[in-house]
């Protein structure tokens, strides 16, 4: 039985590889380095240290029998891991614990977003970036919670949500209730690899943990197992400050301002009209570190809400959360490999790496479609 996948002109043996595929969906909830072995195992990967434009090396020969078109790179039957000198942004640069000039407890983000703990009764503010103290905050929540915008718009959310920043920052807010009256609980906050908590929001304690490096893991969790779960994703710029709300990846509108409903929760009114847009100055500068971040962070997102087994999912997550560990033990000599993410050290052109990142999405949605199929001929997977 062959399968073809006329993205990656892919073409493998159903029967002969079928031992691998389950190893690879076992091996998700294990290490990086367990799954990248289960990878390794597949046979469709195999030696290929010629292929330095992809900067692919290191891989044991399986005799695959894939040959994989990036365009202009040149082909080779093999996809293997990653060099860590061609790795994007290290954990550790994701998020800063108390930057100078704010109070115990806050967090900076990559892209210069400051969240702040403590602000107004169970409350807590964002930052813009660039911002001091004394400027005040793009966004104050507090209360039950109520939602305070620098420009004056007044909004409520009750259940357990999700903020997005324009540097792909996501901070998960755990409310204490999901009918009628909550207060925030705890907050993480979500950069690249690394996350850090806010706890004791509720009883006016607020308490910010280490930073720890598994905030893709985290964030493929938060995503696909709630993916109903309201995001509201800061737009505008600055001044006139914009939040959409967001739903399973779909924007529903502009919130305005919100209402009780018959549950006693609230519900926010929506602008449907209106169009999402941010100003280039609240984003991350294309090609920094906050930006490799960035990207990392949206495709991560994209694939917890896709119709991708769960298995696959974990264990991309975890292979976007490997690169990041290989690169913290890098030696860099250069800021060349650093930029766009570490794109250009890895391939050729610019046009080939968002090639790759487009093809590489197609891959997933095969290996969803190879997946669904040995579950239905009753194979283990």
């Amino acid at each position: 039985m062959q399968i073809q996948n006329p993205s990656f002109h892919v073409s493998l043996d159903w029967n002969d590889h079928t031992t691998a595929i389950a190893n690879f969906g076992r091996c998700h909830a294990q290490k990086a380095t367990g799954a990248l072995r289960a990878l390794e195992a597949m046979p469709w990967f195999d030696g290929c240290s010629s292929l330095d434009g992809l900067a692919f090396d290191g891989c044991s020969p399986f005799g695959a029998p894939v040959a994989f078109d990036f365009g202009r790179v040149p082909h080779c039957g093999c996809l293997c891991p990653p060099r860590m000198e061609c790795s994007g942004p290290p954990a550790g640069q994701g998020l800063q614990k108390e930057p100078e000039g704010f109070p115990p407890g806050s967090v900076r983000t990559a892209g210069g977003y400051t969240v702040v703990p403590g602000q107004g009764p169970q409350g807590w503010s964002i930052f813009g970036p660039g911002k001091e103290m004394k400027d005040g905050p793009l966004t104050n929540v507090w209360g039950d919670p109520h939602v305070n915008e620098s420009d004056g718009t007044r909004w409520d959310f009750t259940k357990n949500s999700n903020f997005r920043l324009p540097d792909g920052t996501l901070i998960g807010v755990q409310t204490t209730s999901q009918q009628g009256a909550s207060v925030t609980k705890s907050l993480d906050i979500v950069n690249g690899a690394d996350r850090a908590s806010i706890t004791g929001i509720d009883a006016n304690q607020p308490k910010t943990s280490e930073i720890s490096y598994d905030g893709y893991e985290f964030r493929n969790e938060l995503v696909s197992s709630e993916p109903e779960r309201d995001t509201f994703v800061l737009g505008g710029d600055g001044k006139s400050v914009q939040w959409f709300q967001e739903r399973n990846g779909e924007m529903r509108g502009l919130v305005t301002g919100a209402t009780v409903n018959a549950q006693g929760n609230y519900e926010q009114t929506l602008d449907k009209d209106a169009v999402y847009s941010v100003d280039p100055g609240l984003t991350p500068a294309v090609g920094s570190a906050a930006w490799g971040n960035e990207l990392r962070s949206e495709i991560t997102d994209d694939v917890a809400r896709s119709a991708v087994p769960q298995d696959l999912k974990d264990a991309f997550a975890s292979f976007v959360g490997m690169d990041h560990e290989q690169a913290q033990r890098a030696d860099v000599a250069t800021a060349w490999p650093s930029w766009f993410g570490g794109l250009p050290n890895s391939f050729s052109t610019l046009d080939d790496a968002f090639g790759a990142v487009h093809g590489l999405g197609l891959e997933v949605l095969s290996f969803a479609r190879l997946s669904s199929g040995i579950r239905t001929l009753g194979l283990p997977a």
